[in-house]
């Protein structure tokens, strides 16, 4: 078994590496260039969509001179598999989550600080704006990926067995938790008990009372039936979440710069929609979730609430030589 595992591995890195050659000298010889994406959320969501519609775009307005091979949930590996697998150009396309880039660039995790990112027009405003160009920057300076983009995927909000509507409300709460220092440190510094378990088993864990609630999208909320647990739902917004369209920076530069400007323009004016979409997408989930007898409320005093995280926004920033990133972002509450 191990003899077999190293000469598919052995065959694989050969294929690779085979598939670059072959683009570069497709690329020199002004022949097709036919790009891999792969990602990890079905192509039938709203942003899986988008990325389909932007290939056929690209394809169409370059007469054919770049098309594209779609490689839709977790085909290609996991999503840190197919950002070192973009990073290393065993993988052409990939479209992720920056939260998981931070072994690369430690400061993108501010897209991702608790109580940072106030609602949709703050997201916007960062990652569209001097914010997003610079992170986006210095991960091409880091790394060998090229950021055509950046696009919403949501907000994290709670579900939970009993109302919380204040800072007093979470004291003690037994919350499932990732295991991810953050998401700890999130609810940590709420009151409440953070208990990391994997996600497939959170129904389980609300079931039997193990935890009292989970965080995650109001989709999810929908499609994994937490709802039928759990009748409370909290719109903390406690965690924002973007995507981003991520290209290996040698296939980058060796795109025509006419063509680069096609795919910027398609990105640009599709993902614009995406967002749209996205928002849209989260009200009608959260209009279902009242329709299944969930009560949704807001904490009550959600500015003291943000100014507990304050400190470790400051702490994060410091850290990471982003002090003057972290103030721009509050700068556009």
């Amino acid at each position: 078994m191990k003899r077999k595992i190293v000469y598919c591995m052995f065959a694989m890195t050969l294929f690779a590496a085979t598939a670059f050659a072959n683009g570069n000298q497709e690329a020199s010889a002004n022949k097709p260039m036919v790009l891999k994406i792969g990602y990890g959320i079905p192509e039938d969501t709203v942003s899986g969509k988008y990325v389909g519609l932007w290939a056929d775009e690209v394809t169409a307005k370059t007469g054919g001179r770049i098309s594209f091979e779609i490689y839709p949930s977790g085909q290609l590996g996991t999503l840190v598999e197919m950002i070192e697998a973009c990073d290393l150009h065993t993988l052409d396309i990939t479209f992720n989550d920056p939260s998981l880039m931070v072994t690369y660039l430690p400061e993108i995790a501010l897209l991702s600080q608790p109580m940072l990112i106030k609602d949709y027009g703050h997201m916007d405003a960062v990652v569209q704006g001097d914010v997003g160009k610079e992170l986006a920057s210095r991960l091409e300076e880091n790394t060998n990926m090229h950021v055509l983009g950046w696009v919403r995927n949501g907000f994290r909000n709670i579900i939970s067995t009993k109302p919380l509507n204040s800072l007093a409300d979470c004291k003690g709460f037994i919350i499932r938790s990732p295991e991810s220092d953050i998401y700890i440190d999130t609810f940590s510094l709420l009151g409440m008990t953070p208990t990391p378990i994997p996600y497939s088993d959170i129904y389980t864990a609300m079931q039997t009372g193990v935890v009292e609630g989970c965080d995650t999208s109001f989709e999810n909320f929908i499609l994994a039936s937490f709802y039928e647990l759990g009748k409370y739902v909290l719109e903390s917004n406690h965690m924002a979440a973007s995507m981003s369209l991520i290209i290996n920076k040698d296939i980058w530069e060796s795109i025509p710069e006419e063509d680069q400007k096609i795919m910027e323009e398609a990105y640009n004016r599709l993902f614009s929609e995406c967002n749209n979409e996205v928002a849209a997408a989260e009200q009608k989930y959260k209009k279902e979730l009242i329709e299944k007898g969930c009560t949704i409320s807001r904490f009550k005093d959600q500015d003291a609430i943000v100014n507990l995280f304050m400190d470790y926004w400051t702490e994060f920033a410091q850290k990471n030589g982003c002090e003057k990133l972290l103030e721009d972002v509050i700068a556009l509450r």
